[in-house]
């Protein structure tokens, strides 16, 4: 599904109702990408869970690096 961008940044993004596997679709994703089944053009695949990206878990008005999500 990647191949036929030419953006060098590759991005996917998965949506869909609650419950459908979307969560369970990415870790599935990463985990042949770290197999090396899947893309091996690629140096890092990053999988972010959205569910704890809320205000309670990050305060609105600071500043969050990749590595703190």
């Amino acid at each position: 599904m990647l191949e036929k961008c030419k953006n060098p940044r590759k991005k996917v993004l998965v949506l869909g109702r609650a419950g459908i596997g979307k969560s369970t679709f990415c870790r599935y994703v990463a985990y042949r990408w770290a197999t090396g089944e899947i893309w091996p053009q690629y140096d890092l695949v990053v999988v972010i869970p959205l569910r704890s990206l809320t205000k309670d878990h990050y305060p609105c008005g600071t500043t969050y690096a990749p590595i703190d999500l």
